[in-house]
Protein backbone atom coordinates (compact mmCIF):
# COMPACT_ATOMS: atom_id res chain seq x y z
CA UNK A 1 0.00 0.00 0.00
CA UNK A 2 2.89 2.54 0.81
CA UNK A 3 4.27 1.57 -2.37
CA UNK A 4 1.44 2.49 -4.76
CA UNK A 5 1.00 5.79 -2.61
CA UNK A 6 4.45 6.88 -3.74
CA UNK A 7 3.47 8.47 -6.66
CA UNK A 8 0.90 10.40 -5.08
CA UNK A 9 3.64 11.53 -2.41
CA UNK A 10 5.78 12.73 -5.48
CA UNK A 11 3.43 14.18 -7.17
CA UNK A 12 2.35 16.16 -4.16
CA UNK A 13 6.02 17.38 -3.66
CA UNK A 14 6.34 18.56 -7.42
CA UNK A 15 3.33 20.30 -7.03
CA UNK A 16 4.69 22.87 -4.65
CA UNK A 17 7.60 23.53 -6.87
CA UNK A 18 10.20 24.63 -4.54
CA UNK A 19 13.52 23.92 -5.68
CA UNK A 20 14.68 23.22 -2.09
CA UNK A 21 12.65 19.89 -2.69
CA UNK A 22 14.00 18.62 -6.04
CA UNK A 23 16.87 16.55 -4.48
CA UNK A 24 14.13 14.75 -2.06
CA UNK A 25 11.60 14.08 -5.06
CA UNK A 26 14.51 12.25 -6.99
CA UNK A 27 15.07 10.09 -3.95
CA UNK A 28 11.29 8.77 -4.26
CA UNK A 29 11.93 5.61 -5.91
CA UNK A 30 8.24 4.42 -6.62
CA UNK A 31 9.60 0.87 -7.53
CA UNK A 32 6.53 0.07 -9.81
CA UNK A 33 8.03 -3.23 -10.94
CA UNK A 34 7.61 -4.45 -7.24
CA UNK A 35 4.48 -3.05 -6.17
CA UNK A 36 3.18 -4.99 -9.11
CA UNK A 37 4.99 -8.01 -8.06
CA UNK A 38 3.68 -7.59 -4.39
CA UNK A 39 -0.13 -6.40 -5.49
CA UNK A 40 -0.39 -9.49 -8.23
CA UNK A 41 1.25 -12.25 -5.95
CA UNK A 42 0.25 -11.13 -2.50
CA UNK A 43 -3.56 -11.99 -0.88
CA UNK A 44 -4.35 -8.05 0.48
CA UNK A 45 -6.62 -10.32 2.86
CA UNK A 46 -3.70 -13.02 4.11
CA UNK A 47 -2.67 -13.65 7.68
CA UNK A 48 0.32 -12.23 9.29
CA UNK A 49 1.96 -15.54 9.56
CA UNK A 50 2.60 -17.39 6.35
CA UNK A 51 1.43 -20.69 8.58
CA UNK A 52 -1.33 -20.02 8.33
CA UNK A 53 -2.11 -19.78 4.53
CA UNK A 54 -4.18 -18.05 1.78
CA UNK A 55 -1.18 -15.64 1.43
CA UNK A 56 -1.15 -15.78 -2.12
CA UNK A 57 -3.31 -14.38 -4.23
CA UNK A 58 -5.91 -16.43 -6.57
CA UNK A 59 -4.86 -16.39 -10.33
CA UNK A 60 -1.24 -15.87 -9.50
CA UNK A 61 -0.13 -19.45 -10.21
CA UNK A 62 -2.37 -22.26 -11.75
CA UNK A 63 -1.06 -25.13 -9.78
CA UNK A 64 -1.85 -23.58 -6.50
CA UNK A 65 -5.32 -21.98 -7.46
CA UNK A 66 -5.94 -26.16 -8.99
CA UNK A 67 -5.26 -27.38 -5.48
CA UNK A 68 -7.13 -24.89 -3.41
CA UNK A 69 -10.71 -26.16 -5.98
CA UNK A 70 -10.16 -29.62 -5.46
CA UNK A 71 -10.09 -28.63 -1.66
CA UNK A 72 -12.39 -25.97 -2.23
CA UNK A 73 -14.82 -28.03 -4.17
CA UNK A 74 -13.82 -31.73 -3.33
CA UNK A 75 -16.36 -32.89 -1.00
CA UNK A 76 -19.42 -32.01 -3.50
CA UNK A 77 -18.21 -33.95 -6.04
CA UNK A 78 -18.08 -36.77 -2.97
CA UNK A 79 -21.77 -36.02 -2.27
CA UNK A 80 -22.44 -35.94 -6.47
CA UNK A 81 -20.77 -39.03 -6.90
CA UNK A 82 -23.00 -40.62 -3.69
CA UNK A 83 -25.77 -39.20 -5.56
CA UNK A 84 -25.67 -40.44 -8.45
CA UNK A 85 -24.01 -44.06 -7.85
CA UNK A 86 -27.06 -44.32 -5.26
CA UNK A 87 -29.66 -43.97 -8.01
CA UNK A 88 -28.06 -45.64 -10.78
CA UNK A 89 -27.54 -49.16 -8.42
CA UNK A 90 -30.78 -48.62 -6.69
CA UNK A 91 -28.65 -49.07 -3.52
CA UNK A 92 -30.88 -46.57 -1.56
CA UNK A 93 -28.64 -46.83 1.77
CA UNK A 94 -25.45 -46.61 -0.63
CA UNK A 95 -23.29 -43.72 1.33
CA UNK A 96 -19.41 -42.69 0.58
CA UNK A 97 -17.25 -42.67 3.95
CA UNK A 98 -13.01 -42.35 4.79
CA UNK A 99 -11.03 -43.59 6.88
CA UNK A 100 -7.06 -42.85 6.88
CA UNK A 101 -6.79 -46.44 5.83
CA UNK A 102 -9.26 -47.09 3.03
CA UNK A 103 -9.24 -43.72 2.00
CA UNK A 104 -12.69 -42.78 0.55
CA UNK A 105 -14.94 -45.60 -0.10
CA UNK A 106 -19.05 -46.66 -0.78
CA UNK A 107 -19.98 -48.59 2.26
CA UNK A 108 -22.38 -51.19 0.91
CA UNK A 109 -24.34 -53.49 3.77
CA UNK A 110 -24.41 -57.32 2.98
CA UNK A 111 -28.01 -56.84 1.98
CA UNK A 112 -27.46 -55.05 -0.84
CA UNK A 113 -24.65 -56.59 -2.36
CA UNK A 114 -26.14 -58.49 -5.25
CA UNK A 115 -26.81 -54.55 -6.29
CA UNK A 116 -23.25 -53.78 -6.54
CA UNK A 117 -22.57 -52.38 -10.24
CA UNK A 118 -19.79 -54.59 -11.67
CA UNK A 119 -17.31 -51.89 -12.13
CA UNK A 120 -17.55 -51.61 -8.32
CA UNK A 121 -14.02 -52.97 -6.81
CA UNK A 122 -13.73 -54.52 -3.08
CA UNK A 123 -11.61 -52.68 -0.91
CA UNK A 124 -12.53 -54.57 1.86
CA UNK A 125 -14.76 -57.05 3.35
CA UNK A 126 -16.22 -56.76 6.75
CA UNK A 127 -18.84 -58.27 8.96
CA UNK A 128 -21.81 -56.43 7.82
CA UNK A 129 -20.75 -54.84 4.74
CA UNK A 130 -18.00 -54.64 2.39
CA UNK A 131 -16.28 -51.61 1.26
CA UNK A 132 -15.68 -50.49 -2.61
CA UNK A 133 -14.00 -48.26 -4.43
CA UNK A 134 -14.85 -46.77 -8.64
CA UNK A 135 -11.89 -45.55 -10.72
CA UNK A 136 -13.80 -42.04 -10.66
CA UNK A 137 -13.70 -41.99 -6.30
CA UNK A 138 -9.89 -43.15 -6.61
CA UNK A 139 -9.17 -40.47 -9.11
CA UNK A 140 -11.22 -37.19 -6.97
CA UNK A 141 -9.52 -39.00 -3.52
CA UNK A 142 -6.32 -38.81 -5.21
CA UNK A 143 -6.44 -35.03 -6.40
CA UNK A 144 -8.14 -34.43 -3.21
CA UNK A 145 -4.88 -35.78 -0.94
CA UNK A 146 -2.85 -34.49 -3.77
CA UNK A 147 -4.53 -30.79 -3.33
CA UNK A 148 -3.98 -31.82 0.70
CA UNK A 149 -0.40 -32.36 0.81
CA UNK A 150 0.89 -30.25 -1.32
CA UNK A 151 -0.96 -26.44 -1.22
CA UNK A 152 0.55 -25.76 1.69
CA UNK A 153 4.10 -26.74 0.93
CA UNK A 154 3.48 -25.00 -2.69
CA UNK A 155 2.54 -21.82 -1.42
CA UNK A 156 5.17 -21.13 1.26
CA UNK A 157 7.88 -22.15 -1.82
CA UNK A 158 5.74 -19.43 -4.10
CA UNK A 159 6.10 -17.16 -0.74
CA UNK A 160 9.58 -17.62 -0.36
CA UNK A 161 10.41 -16.96 -3.97
CA UNK A 162 8.81 -13.81 -3.89
CA UNK A 163 10.10 -13.09 -0.50
CA UNK A 164 13.97 -13.62 -2.70
CA UNK A 165 13.13 -11.29 -5.02
CA UNK A 166 11.83 -8.36 -2.86
CA UNK A 167 14.77 -9.09 -1.24
CA UNK A 168 16.94 -7.91 -4.29
CA UNK A 169 14.73 -4.07 -3.68
CA UNK A 170 16.41 -3.90 0.30
CA UNK A 171 18.93 -1.26 -0.20
CA UNK A 172 16.18 0.62 -2.51
CA UNK A 173 13.54 0.05 -0.02
CA UNK A 174 15.58 1.98 2.75
CA UNK A 175 16.30 4.59 0.57
CA UNK A 176 12.77 5.00 -0.50
CA UNK A 177 11.74 4.57 3.41
CA UNK A 178 14.24 7.45 4.16
CA UNK A 179 13.29 9.91 1.66
CA UNK A 180 9.85 9.60 3.01
CA UNK A 181 10.86 9.84 6.57
CA UNK A 182 12.92 13.10 5.72
CA UNK A 183 9.56 14.48 3.58
CA UNK A 184 7.34 13.48 7.32
CA UNK A 185 9.62 16.14 9.02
Amino acid sequence: DTLARVPLIKTILESIGAPELDKLVNQLDTLPELESLIRSAIDPDAQATITEGNIIRTGFDDTLDKYRKVLREGTGWIADIEAKERQASGISTLKIDYNRKDGYYFHVTNSNLSLVPDYFFRKKKKKNSERYGTAELAKIEGEMLEAREQSASLEYDIFMSIRAQVERYIMRLQDLAKAIATVDV
